[in-house]
């Protein structure tokens, strides 16, 4: 799992300019009137409708997160009675207020500034390039309307059409990731959660197993359980016992003593005595620079890499401060 940070100011305006074009004014007074009766108290601060619509659209992920607790445990109920039509034509079967909202998330989505999607400009905003829910699969744009990522509505859209549109229940994500979670309804871990540290939350280390090697992923907290289990993360990196191979393979080619070796023939190279490898220099040579927490954001299997060569000491971790 990879931390996504908060929007820049700027693109908050522009999606919520997207909403309000494909939004009616009527629909947005509504859906605020109704919202009313099962969000909780203290959720809209403004005094006007339109305000209190904005703050729907652009309300952070905790005060989402507060709010789908709240009706899960207090206003089911209301929500669907506000909500839901069984007699509605629509698919999934929604009033006819809601479904406008429901459908509004596409319309927006596609919407165009400069050429581009507004799906590929959210996830530029976002600065990843690979999923951050699996730090595995790429999800860069092909082209200015072609988005390599979908959208994953992290409260789901049809069981909290409320949200259908609000920024941050929007997550972008692989398509193998967005796919497998939509079919759960565990209590799920969002990367814009920001009371969870997802680079000490989550652990990779590798262990010797007949003629191969296991990934394991480990974790404590019970969301993060949730998305390895549902979503099937360690399945999907279970081919990658062959990275952990490659990385044993160069750890034993390059030892120590091969080290010194190279600084040896490099000083005995230059006259002056002046040209000196350290072993930083040959291990950066051989495994790449060190693995910072911000490349996990844009390079596939980061995460791994990273604890892997910390648990082999070839890039030692140093401990946090209070940790």
């Amino acid at each position: 799992m990879i931390r996504i940070n908060a929007y820049s100011d700027g693109f908050r305006k522009e999606y919520l300019a997207a909403v309000k074009k494909n939004v009616s004014i009527m629909d947005r007074k509504a859906v605020v009137a109704s919202s009313k009766k099962f969000l909780p108290l203290d959720f809209f601060t403004a005094k006007d409708a339109e305000g209190r619509f904005e703050e729907l659209i652009l309300a952070p992920y905790k005060k989402l997160k507060e709010a789908e607790q709240y009706i899960r445990n207090n206003k089911k109920a209301e929500m669907e009675a506000e909500c839901r039509d069984r007699h509605s034509p629509h698919k999934p079967k929604l009033t006819d207020l809601y479904f406008r909202i429901y459908e509004a998330f596409g319309d927006a989505a596609d919407s165009q500034k400069d050429g581009k999607s507004l799906r590929v400009r959210l996830v530029e905003n976002t600065g990843l390039t690979v999923c951050p829910y699996c730090n595995r699969d790429y999800i860069n744009a092909r082209a200015r309307n072609a988005a390599g990522a979908q959208l994953d509505h992290f409260f789901g859209r049809a069981q909290y059409p409320v949200f259908a549109v609000s920024l941050y229940n929007l997550v972008p994500a692989c398509g193998n990731c967005n796919r497998i979670k939509s079919k759960g309804s565990e209590e799920f871990a969002s990367p814009f959660d920001e009371e969870i540290d997802f680079n000490q939350e989550v652990t990779f280390s590798y262990e010797s197993q007949n003629d191969g090697y296991i990934v394991n992923i480990g974790t404590k907290n019970e969301r993060m359980k949730n998305n390895l289990n549902h979503m099937k993360i360690r399945e999907a990196y279970a081919i990658h016992e062959r990275d952990i191979k490659m990385i044993l393979e160069k750890q034993m080619e390059y030892s120590i003593s091969q080290i010194e070796e190279f600084q040896k023939m490099f000083k005995e190279l230059n006259d002056s005595g002046k040209i000196y490898i350290t072993e930083d220099d040959v291990k950066r040579a051989v495994f790449g620079p060190p693995i910072r927490e911000e490349d996990m954001k844009t390079r596939s299997l980061a995460k791994m890499y990273h604890d892997i060569y910390n648990q082999l000491g070839i890039y030692p971790v140093t401990a946090r401060p209070g940790s």
